[in-house]
């Protein structure tokens, strides 16, 4: 029997600190929150002050000014050390796992209930994860993204069908497709255009939608007039029909996007991404985050005072920290955002039809961050483009085939459907006349594919196409 012993053992190990932690957490957070915590910081730290200013007009990448010899001086003079000794590849090297992947792949804390009595997670933060719930392929995700950001108060769309079809490059059955999958979300009803539309949504889903409400909903206005004899009229209905009818609408949502506690859902973009000349631009929302800076005037009041020696050397390096953690952040998250703008100039310029293949390790690659960093990067960051707001989660996509050629899932499926769109009904495509027209074009793709592809999108044989065609 082995007796029990004390063995020494030597090792090493990354140490997740405090200010590495927060680190972390600040990469994943949105402008608005980074903004949160410098205010908060701030408030703590009277070396620090924060200024807003327009840094795209600058040009300048960075939000953080900090006099550096100060920094050095302070935390060369008994600081403490875990304040800015962090570096890029300790933030590369943190073990993953200290975060657990939450919708859509976003980053979340393990444990991040709220606290009793706190408000829940706002509308779009809801629909946001149903979103990410409901679509599994990037290009409706990024329909859906783009709808999302349009939501006004009262969660409805303010624009036509047409535009925001035209406006993403995409057709408008596509968009509503996609449309027609967020009027089921929760709570019911978001995501329509007009108020007719939001209420009809909500009879479809209690499975009261029937042509007597078809004929109430058109004629909205009679209802407005209390012209109760010509409604009965339009919907063929008697007096207590139409009462039972007026009462089940009186018990809808007409806004089911309204919070009266919160403020108006908007997506407040982290950068933005302008064309500019054959290129696009990329550039930090400045309007979100602010500018740090050493407080010259305190630091040298407190400086003449022995007295405020090691209160002095403590705050320099707390906000040496501050501005460490920000710029890393700050560099991060532009150099990620160039990278996915380069890869996908095609899909800024041209719509979802050229959206190309994208992962997270070929982001890493190409910024010369780990995975894991991009991951965090990305996480809850929207961009300003010409083709809307957008998540920097939801490019990232599938792709078909291998190599720099590859292309997106998503814009194969829509090249398939609008090839069926499009056919004459003299010329019904087969999945093998698809799959022959894809691969001349360069996509490398069997008929097996095709098929799979036009059965996940709903459309029908070529056979049965062919008979639609004959009794139109």
């Amino acid at each position: 029997m082995l007796a029990p012993s004390l063995d020494l053992r030597q090792s090493t190990s990354l140490v997740m600190t405090p200010q590495l932690r927060q680190a972390i957490a600040l990469l994943q957070s949105t402008n608005l929150e980074a903004a949160a915590f410098l205010a908060e910081q701030a408030e703590a730290n009277p070396l620090l002050e924060l200024t807003y200013d327009d840094l795209a007009a600058t040009g300048d990448s960075s939000p953080a000014e900090f006099d550096a010899a100060t920094v050095d001086m302070a935390l060369s003079d008994g600081a403490a050390p875990d304040a800015a000794t962090f570096s890029q590849s300790d933030i590369d090297d943190a073990p993953y796992d200290v975060r657990a992947a939450g919708p859509g792949g976003a980053d979340v804390e393990v444990d991040d209930r709220p606290e009793a009595g706190a408000p829940g997670p706002s509308l779009r933060t809801r629909l946001a994860e149903q979103i990410a719930l409901t679509f599994s392929d990037v290009r409706p995700r990024l329909i859906a993204s783009h709808l999302l950001a349009l939501l006004d108060e009262a969660g409805r769309l303010p624009h036509t069908p047409d535009e925001m079809a035209e406006s993403l490059g995409i057709t408008r059955d596509e968009l509503e497709a996609v449309r027609t999958t967020l009027m089921q979300l929760e709570p019911c009803g978001v995501f329509a255009t007009t108020l007719a539309e939001c209420l009809e949504a909500q009879l479809r889903a209690v499975n009261r939608f029937d042509p007597a409400m078809a004929a109430l909903l058109a004629n909205l206005d009679l209802l407005a007039a209390r012209d109760l004899p010509a409604l009965r009229r339009v919907c063929n209905v008697d007096t207590e029909d139409m009462a039972e009818m007026i009462a089940e609408l009186r018990a809808l949502d007409p806004k089911p996007g309204f919070e009266p506690d919160s403020a108006p859902i908007a997506i407040v973009p982290d950068v933005w991404v302008k064309a500019h000349g054959g290129s696009f631009r990329v550039a930090l929302n400045s309007a979100t985050l602010p500018r740090v800076r050493l407080n010259e005037e305190l630091r040298s009041s407190l400086a003449r005072d022995r007295t405020a020696r090691s209160y002095l050397t403590e705050r320099a390096a707390s906000a040496a920290w501050v501005v460490k953690s920000i710029e890393s952040r700050t560099n991060s998250l532009l150099a990620v955002t160039r990278a996915i703008v380069a890869r996908q100039e095609a899909f800024l310029r041209d719509g979802v039809t050229a959206l190309r293949p994208m992962t997270l390790r070929e982001i890493a690659e190409d910024t010369a961050l780990h995975e894991s960093t991009v991951s965090r990067v990305t996480a809850n960051k929207y961009a300003a483009t010409p083709r809307g707001t957008i998540a920097l989660r939801f490019f990232f996509s599938v792709s078909l085939g291998a190599g720099a050629d590859g292309h997106s899932a998503e814009a194969i499926r829509h090249r398939i459907r609008t090839m069926i769109e499009r056919e004459p009904p003299d010329g019904i495509l087969s999945d093998d006349a698809i799959s022959d027209i894809l691969r001349k074009d360069g996509i490398e793709i069997m008929r097996r594919t095709v098929a799979k592809y036009r059965e996940a999108m709903g459309l029908p044989t070529s056979a049965q196409r062919k008979r639609e065609k004959r009794k139109r």
